[in-house]
């Protein structure tokens, strides 16, 4: 089985190491964003293994659309980073 990955960022840098991290891991990147415009969309869609998304982006933040994924009842993993300080709440 090859495990997959989704992967968001409005920063370039961010997204090249993930990639080269993910790839060393043995992960296929099934889609990537640079915006969390339809982030939600993508991940129901791809069903990935792993969802990994920066927080501060343009169109949606990432605790965004990982609420509308968890209301969804998506369980998959999911890995928020941010480069910037926010607060996460009880989601």
């Amino acid at each position: 089985m090859s495990l997959t990955a989704v992967i968001a960022d409005d920063e370039e840098s961010p997204l090249v190491m993930q990639r080269a991290f993910l790839s060393r891991k043995g992960y296929t990147i099934v889609a990537e964003k640079n915006h969390g415009g339809n982030l939600v969309e993508l991940a129901v869609r791809h069903q990935p293994n792993l969802l990994l998304t920066d927080n501060n982006m343009p169109q949606k933040e990432g605790i965004q659309a990982v609420t509308e994924l968890r209301a969804q009842g998506y369980t998959l993993p999911i890995v928020i980073n941010s480069g910037k300080p926010f607060e996460l709440t009880d989601t």
